[in-house]
C-alpha cells in the first residue's frame, strides 16, 4: 500500500511542533491531527479525542491486548488508523503529530532494546512521509519541559492576557545529564533508521524560529511546500505565543553548576544558547535604555562566557582545537549533525551520519589546503569536506585558497539521472563556497594521476566503485601522487557486512588487507569508513595492492587502459 500522502510530524516534546501544525495547517492541502498518541486527549482542544489512537483502538476488532504479540496485527491496525483518519478531511495531505516517546505503542512482543521501533517499519514499508522536527539544543527542550510542569501551562495563544512571566529554575545536575544523554540517543536512533529514506525532510527547531516570538522561517515553510510538490500558500497568523524569554544564564537559577557538569562532555555545545536567544541578548547589549538589572545580567552572562572561555583553554589539547570549536560554535560533531540534516531528500546512497561525523572530523584535522575526492555521486560528503576546510581556514589552521576536488566517472548522478553529479554540493553549500569545489566528470583515478604531482596529495576520499579491485586500483592509479603520511580515507569499508553476499567487497578487501597504520569510526558498532596512512616506503604498499588485486575474483571488467597504466 502507498501511503505518501500521510506525514509523520516526528519531534521531541517541547520542540515547537504546535506553531509548526497550526502554520502547516493553514495550507489548503493539508490537514493535521494532534498527538495521535497522547494518553489523556483533551475534549477542549480541536479534533483531540476524535483522532487519538486508543479512542479509535476501542472501537477496532483488534483492539485488544493481544494485539502486541502480533506484527501482522499491528501492521493492520497501523493502515486502519491511517484510512480513519481520512474520515476528517478531503484534503491531499494528511499529517500525524507523533512525539519521540511515544513511537513504541505499535511495537510487537519482542524488540531489542536499542532498535527501531516497528511503527519505523511500518512507515518505510507504506512510503508515509517524515518530517523530522529536531531541536538540537536538548537542554533548551529540558527546561522548556520543567517550567510547564512547574506552572502546568503547556500553551499560551497569542490572543491569551499573557503568560506567567519567565522565571528561573534550579536545575538537578544528575537528572539533566540522564536526559541530555537520552536525548542523543534518540537523535542517533532516528538518523539510523533513517538515513536512506527517501520521502524524508528534518531541520532544527532553530532554523524553524529564527527570532523570539516571531513566526516561522518562510525558506523553511518553501522547503516543506517544495518537498511535498505543492505552492507556498501557508498563512502564518501565529496562534500560539512563545512562552520562554530569558537566556540560558538567566533562566538557570544554578547556571555556574550546569556548566561545570557539562564542560568537557559530549554535550557542552548545549552551553551555546539557540540563535533567537544570542539575537535578543546582542539587541540587549546593543540598547542603551536596558535597566540596571540587565546590565548587571549582562556582567554575569559576560563574566560567565570568559569562565567557559578559560575553561576550554586549560583543558585543550592545543589551541587549534578549541579555535576551531569556536569557529563552529559547537562541538564537531553537532556541526557535522546539522548538515546532516540539510542534505537535500532526493539522494541516495549517501554517507550515514556515523561516516559524515568521521569524515567532517578527519578533514578537519588534516591541515591541508587541497583534498582530493574520488567518486562524487551526489556530492553530500564533498559538501562535508569544503565546510571541513572552511572552518580550517577562518580559524587560520590553513590558508584562504582551499579546494576540494572531486572527480567521478558519469556527470550525471546514478540514482537520478535529471541530476548532475554534485548537485547535493550545490544546494547544501553557499555560493562563496562552491567557489572552493572543483568537480571533474568524466574523470578517473587515472586523472588525480595526471593532475597531481609527486609526493603532492596529503588528503584523499576514495568512494566510488565498490568492486573489486577497483578501490585497490585507485589507490595504485593515485599512489605516486600521495605524500609520505598522507591520510587516505576509504567508504563502505563494511559494505557487505551490512548488506549482502552481492555487495562490492573492493573496499573491505582493500582495507583489510593492508599493513598499514589504520583507523575506523569507533563510534559505529560496525563501521563502515577508515584511514589508512601512506608510509614513506610507498614501494612495499604498491606490492601489498598488487597481492589484493589478485588475491580476490574480481567482480567486475577493468578498462585495457587502467591495467596497463597501473599494473604493468
Amino acid at each position: 500500500m502507498d501511503s505518501s500522502d500521510f506525514i509523520l510530524l516526528l519531534a521531541r516534546q517541547r520542540s515547537g511542533t504546535n506553531p509548526l501544525r497550526d502554520v502547516l495547517a493553514t495550507h489548503p492541502r493539508i490537514f493535521c491531527t494532534p498527538e495521535v498518541f497522547h494518553n489523556e486527549p483533551s475534549p477542549s482542544a480541536e479534533l483531540e479525542v476524535e483522532t487519538n489512537f486508543f479512542n479509535f483502538l476501542e472501537q477496532h476488532p483488534l483492539g485488544t491486548v493481544k494485539r502486541s504479540i502480533s506484527m501482522e496485527a499491528q501492521g493492520r491496525l497501523f493502515l486502519d488508523f491511517l484510512e480513519y483518519l481520512r474520515c476528517f478531511t478531503d484534503k491531499r495531505y494528511v499529517l500525524l503529530d507523533v512525539k519521540y516517546n511515544s513511537t513504541h505503542h505499535l511495537d510487537g512482543p519482542w524488540r531489542e532494546i536499542a532498535a527501531q521501533p516497528d511503527l519505523f517499519r511500518f512507515i518505510k514499508r507504506h512510503r508515509v512521509r517524515v518530517l523530522n522536527l529536531t531541536r538540537h539544543n536538548a537542554l533548551r527542550s529540558h527546561l522548556s519541559l520543567l517550567k510547564a510542569n512547574l506552572t502546568n501551562t503547556w500553551t499560551v495563544e497569542s490572543g491569551a492576557s499573557g503568560p506567567p512571566p519567565d522565571q528561573q529554575v534550579v536545575v538537578d545536575t544528575a537528572e539533566m545529564l540522564h536526559v541530555l544523554r537520552m536525548c542523543r540517543a534518540e537523535d542517533e536512533l532516528i538518523d539510523r533508521s533513517f538515513e536512506a529514506y527517501e520521502p524524508y525532510l528534518t531541520f532544527d527547531y532553530e532554523e524553524l524560529f529564527p527570532e523570539l516570538g516571531g513566526r516561522p522561517s518562510a525558506a523553511v515553510l518553501e522547503r516543506v511546500s517544495n518537498w511535498l510538490g505543492i505552492d507556498p500558500e501557508f498563512r502564518p497568523s501565529p496562534k500560539y505565543r512563545k512562552q520562554s524569554a530569558l537566556t540560558l544564564e538567566e533562566t538557570i537559577a544554578n547556571h555556574d553548576e550546569v556548566v561545570q557538569a557539562l564542560a568537557g562532555t559530549a554535550l557542552e555545545s548545549c552551553l551555546e544558547d539557540e540563535r533567537m536567544y544570542r539575537a535578543q541578548r546582542a539587541d540587549q547589549t546593543r540598547d542603551p535604555r536596558r535597566g540596571a538589572s540587565q546590565r548587571r545580567t549582562g556582567a554575569r552572562q559576560a563574566h560567565a562566557a570568559a569562565d567557559r572561555r578559560a575553561s576550554r583553554v586549560n583543558r585543550r589539547r592545543g589551541g587549534r582545537a578549541m579555535e576551531l570549536t569556536e569557529v563552529m560554535g559547537c562541538a564537531p560533531d553537532e556541526f557535522s549533525d546539522r548538515l546532516y540534516h540539510r542534505r537535500p531528500g532526493w539522494v541516495e546512497g549517501i554517507v550515514s551520519h556515523f561516516d559524515a561525523r568521521y569524515l567532517f572530523g578527519r578533514a578537519l584535522e588534516s591541515r591541508t589546503n587541497v583534498i582530493v575526492e574520488i567518486g562524487t555521486a551526489s556530492g553530500v560528503s564533498t559538501a562535508f569536506l569544503c565546510h571541513a576546510l572552511d572552518v580550517a581556514s577562518r580559524a587560520g589552521a590553513i590558508g584562504g585558497d582551499f579546494e576540494v576536488r572531486s572527480h567521478d566517472l558519469q556527470p550525471r548522478f546514478y540514482g537520478d539521472e535529471s541530476k548532475q553529479v554534485g548537485d547535493a554540493t550545490r544546494e547544501m553549500l553557499p555560493a562563496e563556497l562552491m567557489r572552493h569545489i572543483t568537480f571533474r566528470a568524466p574523470a578517473t583515478s587515472l586523472t588525480v594521476a595526471d593532475e597531481f604531482t609527486p609526493d603532492s596529495i596529503s588528503f584523499m576520499f576514495v568512494d566510488a566503485n565498490h568492486a573489486h579491485p577497483w578501490p585497490t586500483l585507485d589507490l595504485l592509479a593515485t599512489l605516486d601522487s600521495l605524500l609520505p603520511g598522507a591520510e587516505v580515507v576509504l567508504h563502505d569499508i563494511n559494505l557487505p557486512v551490512r548488506e549482502s553476499e552481492a555487495a562490492g567487497w573492493g573496499a573491505k578487501h582493500v582495507f583489510d588487507g593492508l599493513d598499514l597504520e589504520k583507523r575506523v569510526d569507533p563510534t559505529d558498532p560496525i563501521p563502515n569508513i577508515g584511514s589508512v596512512w601512506i608510509p614513506a616506503d610507498k614501494e612495499a604498499v604498491r606490492q601489498q595492492l598488487l597481492a589484493i588485486v589478485s588475491a580476490h575474483e574480481w567482480q567486475t571488467e577493468v578498462w585495457d587502459e587502467v591495467t596497463a597504466r597501473v599494473l604493468s
